[in-house]
């Protein structure tokens, strides 16, 4: 099998990636609502409607993360190699601690 994240040093993103973040909603002063994540600075949304503003944000993120993980490819040496972190709470220990899991793609 190809590992195809590595052959040609391209970028070979699915679109499969799925995560949670917090999103912050308020009311605009011109009506409506905008929305934002603390966890993506610059990625914001905005609608008449709650849903419409959650929705707009939702595409946003996935643009910010799709833009920052092209750039940061884009900067990686010929020599490095591009792997797969999973974070999430599937690997949550007895004590309650987080620890995120790594897997070769």
């Amino acid at each position: 099998m190809v590992d195809r994240a590595w052959w040609g040093g391209l970028p070979w993103y699915t679109g499969l990636m799925t995560n949670e973040f917090t999103a912050i909603v308020e009311p605009a002063e011109e009506g409506g609502f905008w929305a934002y994540c603390p966890e993506l600075p610059g990625a914001n949304g905005q609608g008449e409607t709650v849903e419409e503003a959650l929705d707009d944000l939702a595409a946003a993120d996935e643009l910010m993360l799709t833009l920052l993980r092209d750039e940061g490819i884009k900067r990686a040496s010929a020599t490095a190699k591009r792997q797969t972190v999973r974070v999430g709470r599937s690997a949550v220990t007895s004590s309650g601690i987080c620890l995120p899991t790594v897997a070769s793609s």
